[in-house]
């Protein structure tokens, strides 16, 4: 219980760090320092990693960064892997 509580916790805290750092730059200027990026869009979406195609392996980035790539966008839905799905089943 504990484990979770400061799991959670921890991620809430990296989004304030990392929103705040994010809202102190311009737009234009984080563009700029994104540089030429990618966007994996599907690959950690589907319930479970590799059921929608794509399975993410370090390959994959070694290519994408010989491709001339300076950022990966990594969409993730989570809510597959927050609860049991059975208990919802259950009730």
């Amino acid at each position: 219980m504990h484990q979770k509580f400061f799991r959670i916790l921890s991620v809430v805290a990296a989004l304030f760090f990392i929103t705040s750092a994010i809202h102190s730059v311009e737009p234009f200027e984080l563009n700029q320092k994104l540089g030429r990026g990618v966007n994996l869009g599907n690959a950690l979406d589907a319930p479970q990693e590799g059921e929608w195609g794509l399975t993410l392996r370090s390959e994959l980035f070694d290519m994408i960064k010989e491709a001339g790539f300076d950022s990966v966008r990594i969409p993730v839905r989570w809510e597959s892997l927050c609860y049991d799905r059975t208990a919802l089943h259950d009730r």
